[in-house]
Order: structure tokens, then C-alpha cells, then sequence
């Protein structure tokens, strides 16, 4: 007699069982697997939403004015999601706002390693950059940004104005006209465009440019005192009184403004009405040695040597280069018999000739080569070597900053600071 099944034991499986067998097993598994998977998409959505609520809050606070809170919103949702590029984005834009420019780029540089074409972030690197002095990289994502949006006027007239400040005056006037190619009535483009045409001496430009502008807006004091300024190089005086006389009714006036119509009251013979402005140019800026000398001229002029002599001096201590003060003090001396003084005010003029004339070059050849630290090297060292200290520092301090593998900048930096 057989043995009896234990009750407790199952009877292996058939060849037609085994295969139902394993299908159910393997239904099993994949049952499990597809749960799993659903609890984990459903915690990666949960925590875009919470990165999505803290970054849209980040951006309500700082449309509020509340930096601080918003940079507490985009760090939680960097906490959530650290590759949000929404996040950081936003992050380096609040930094930016804040003056916090290091921490803007690292925060910008990461949102544009996630998402290269990220334009907002490409602005916001370029002005941090900017505001820094790393000028290189200000123009290369500015130049990025533009890559991605050509039609945009702000970013090529920041371009513009970055390379204004270089001296870089082709590529200012470039991306000046660009901006407005796009955006016709943009105001300060054509402000700066006029401005970089009268530094570039094409004066009859500039004119155009600030005639078009206050069509647009005829009541802009400062269009009408630039346009001043053109005229008056250009020796239009007719056409400069009339500017400036504009932009003061407007409420805009400066020293230098003042100083050219004394000069042009004085070359119509009204010495009167010349140091009535050239006194009123010194009371805008007393620091202005030019306006004294101008004082100093036109009273000589009518015989008040004693108010000349003070005016002279006044403007040879605000400014001890300015050789027309000396040549006129030291004139003056001689005529009135005071030999020694007035050789000696002679013989610093003659030296200050030479310096002026070695600056110039320099300076010509700066504009010429904008981008050569070694053509800015040799202004600096004119500077340096007639003991302008200060200005020699900022031609260093800016080659240093713009050209760190220009060594000699630096040292000479550390030279300045050690006689200071």
C-alpha cells in the first residue's frame, strides 16, 4: 500500500503547471516594482511643488522689496531641488539687487552651467561682472545674452556703455546705433551716442544726434547743455549760448557750462558780463581751477591786478598743472616788476609745456590702442613721473584689474602705496 500525501504537502508542479507558476511570481514582482515606482514619482512630484510654491514666493517677496525673505524662499527651494535653475536664477538676480556681486555670479554661473541659454541670468552675470571690473567676462555674457535675443535694445546699449567706459569708442558708437536700429526713441542711447561722437571730435554728428533726441523730448536739460558743449567746440557760439541758456531755464547749469559763456561774453568784449559768469562758474564748483584762471584773465583785463593775483593762485593750487595760469601769473609779475617770482612761475611753465605735451601723446595713443595695457602702462608712468599719485593709481588700478598677467601694473601699485 502507498504512502499517503501528507496533508501539510503540496504535490510538485506538473510541466503545465510550471509555467503559470512562474508567470504568477513574476506578475508578483512586477506588481511590486510598479507600486515603488509610483511612491517614488509621486515623492519626485511633491517635491517640485515645494520648490515650485518656495520659488514663486521668492519672486512675489522680491517683487515686494523684501530681499531678504526672498533669498530665504529660493535657498529652501534649492533645499528641496538644488538643480532648480529657477532657483538659482533668481537666487543671483536678488544678489545682484543687493550689491552682493560675488555671490550673484556663483549663484548666475550655476544657472547658466544648467541651462546655458538662460538670457535673464546671462544679464544679471554680465552686470555683476561688470560692476566688479571684470570686464571680459561683463562683455562676454552680454554678448551671449544679445546672441540670444539680437532685437534686444537694453543689452547692446549696456554693451555700448561698457565699452564707453573702456574708451573703446568705435564699439560704443556701434552698439549705441544698434539699440537704437531697434528701439528708435531710446533716450540715453542717443544721449551716449552724442557723447561719444563729440570725445571722437565728429562734432557735426553729435549735434545731429542730440537735435534728433530733443525733438522727442524737448524739455531735456541735459540734451540741450551736451548740445552746448558740441557747439561750442565746433566754435558756434551763437548756437552754444542758445543751448546753454536753454538748459538752465531747465534747471540744469555747471561750472563748465557758465565758464563758456564768460568766454564767450569776453571775446565779444563784455569783460562785465564774462566774470559775472566765470564768478558764478566758481560758486558751482569751486574746485574747478579753469573758472579762476578765466576770473583771473578777465580782471586783468580791466586793470584789477590785486583780485587777478588771487584768482591766478587760486587756480594754480586747485590745479598745479594748469600752465596758462602759470605763464598769465608769471607775465603779470613781470610786468609789475616782481622779476624773481615771475621768472620762476615762467620757468614751471615751460616745464609744464613738456609734461602737457608728453600726455597728450600718451593720451592720443590710448584712444588709438584702448585695449593695450602697455599704451595705458605709459600714460600711467607720465603720471607717476610728474608725482600724480592718484591719477597714476587709477591708470594702475584699472590695467591690474582688466590685465592681471600685466605684472609691471601691479608693482607700480605697490610702489604708490608705499609712498603714500
Amino acid at each position: 500500500m502507498g504512502k499517503q500525501k501528507d496533508k501539510g504537502q503540496q504535490a510538485p508542479a506538473t510541466s503545465t503547471e510550471r509555467p503559470r507558476l512562474w508567470r504568477r511570481r513574476l506578475g508578483v514582482v512586477v506588481v511590486v516594482t510598479v507600486a515603488g515606482l509610483g511612491g517614488l514619482l509621486w515623492s519626485q512630484h511633491r517635491l517640485d511643488e515645494a520648490a515650485r510654491e518656495a520659488t514663486l514666493l521668492g519672486i512675489q517677496r522680491r517683487g515686494q522689496g523684501r530681499l531678504d525673505d526672498a533669498i530665504r524662499a529660493f535657498q529652501k527651494a534649492l533645499d528641496t531641488r538644488p538643480e532648480s535653475v529657477e532657483a538659482w536664477s533668481n537666487l543671483g538676480i536678488v544678489y545682484t539687487m543687493q550689491e552682493r556681486y560675488q555671490k550673484a555670479i556663483e549663484c548666475l554661473g550655476r544657472a547658466v552651467e544648467l541651462k546655458p541659454d538662460l538670457f535673464e541670468a546671462r544679464i544679471a552675470l554680465a552686470i555683476a561682472h561688470e560692476r566688479l571690473g571684470n570686464v571680459r567676462d561683463a562683455e562676454t555674457h552680454y554678448k551671449h545674452a544679445l546672441q540670444l535675443r539680437p532685437s534686444f535694445a537694453q543689452v547692446s546699449y549696456n554693451l555700448g556703455r561698457l565699452y564707453q567706459e573702456e574708451g573703446v569708442l568705435d564699439e560704443a558708437s556701434r552698439y549705441y546705433r544698434e539699440a537704437l536700429r531697434h528701439k528708435p526713441d531710446f533716450l540715453e542711447a542717443m544721449a551716449n551716442l552724442g557723447f561719444v561722437y563729440h570725445i571722437q571730435e565728429r562734432l557735426d554728428e553729435a549735434i545731429e544726434v542730440y537735435e534728433r533726441a530733443l525733438v522727442l523730448v524737448p524739455r531735456e536739460g541735459p540734451l540741450h547743455q551736451r548740445l552746448g558743449w558740441s557747439y561750442m567746440a565746433l566754435g558756434d557760439h551763437e548756437n552754444a549760448r542758445q543751448a546753454y541758456e536753454q538748459a538752465i531755464a531747465l534747471g540744469v547749469e555747471s561750472a563748465q557750462d557758465q565758464r563758456d559763456l564768460g568766454t564767450i561774453s569776453e571775446l565779444e568784449g563784455d569783460l562785465e558780463t564774462a566774470i559775472t559768469c566765470y564768478e558764478r562758474a566758481v560758486l558751482l564748483n569751486p574746485q574747478y581751477g579753469d573758472s579762476s584762471y578765466r576770473l583771473g584773465a578777465a580782471l586783468e583785463k580791466l586793470g584789477n591786478d590785486s583780485r587777478a593775483d588771487g584768482s591766478y593762485q587760486r587756480a594754480i593750487t586747485l590745479d598745479p598743472d594748469h600752465a596758462a595760469a602759470h605763464y598769465s601769473l608769471g607775465r603779470m609779475y613781470l610786468r609789475l616788476g616782481r622779476t624773481e617770482e615771475g621768472a620762476n612761475l615762467m620757468a614751471t611753465f615751460e616745464e609744464l609745456k613738456v609734461y602737457e605735451g608728453e600726455l597728450k601723446a600718451k593720451q592720443r595713443n590710448v584712444a588709438r590702442n584702448p585695449r593695450d595695457p602697455q599704451a595705458a602702462y605709459d600714460l600711467g608712468m607720465v603720471y607717476f613721473g610728474r608725482g600724480r599719485l592718484a591719477k597714476a593709481r587709477e591708470v594702475f588700478d584699472k590695467i591690474a584689474r582688466r590685465h592681471p598677467d600685466f605684472a609691471a601694473a601691479g608693482e607700480k601699485l605697490e610702489e604708490i602705496e608705499d609712498l603714500r
